[in-house]
């Protein structure tokens, strides 16, 4: 009977060691894969780090290309304001242009027509003086003509 329970005995312990082992072999094998997915969950954090760092440099250097659009497109409003200022301001002139431009003219004619006046009076007056002198001088030579017509005749006669 004690043969008995001792083989009995030995075979539970048979039983437990071989449970023993094959659980110790479960647990090597579960801890490999723990090794396994901890090495890939260390590669993968690795690259979410990478990646974050990336996009952390993109994000760094898209603001600074907003903030540069930013300033170009405040300057470009800027250039915008002054140029149409400037087209203003150029507006302005010209009018003022024209406004001295047509005083000037009016005062020019003006002039002229006062001094064109002055030179048509003076012409006639000369024009009138020139006429009264060839009527005083054609007048003479029809007298000169009637003397030497009077001396010609003295002479025909005396002949």
């Amino acid at each position: 009977d004690l043969k008995a329970e001792a083989l009995i005995k030995l075979e539970a312990a048979k039983a437990a060691g071989g449970r023993e082992e094959q659980l110790a072999a479960e647990i090597k094998a579960l801890e490999e894969e723990l090794w396994r997915g901890n090495s890939q969950l260390s590669a993968l954090q690795k690259k979410v780090g990478e990646k974050e760092a990336l996009l952390l440099k993109e994000t760094k250097v898209a603001k600074e290309a907003k903030t540069a659009l930013d300033k170009q497109t405040e300057r470009s409003a800027q250039l915008a304001q002054k140029v149409q200022d400037m087209d203003v301001e150029h507006t302005q002139e010209q009018k003022e242009l024209r406004r001295a431009m047509e005083a000037e003219s009016f005062d020019l004619t003006s002039k002229l027509d006062s001094e064109l006046a002055e030179l048509q009076e003076v012409y006639n007056e000369e024009l009138g003086k020139l006429t009264a002198q060839t009527a005083a001088e054609q007048k003479r030579i029809g007298a000169l003509e009637a003397e030497l017509v009077a001396g010609r005749q003295a002479i025909g006669v005396e002949a």
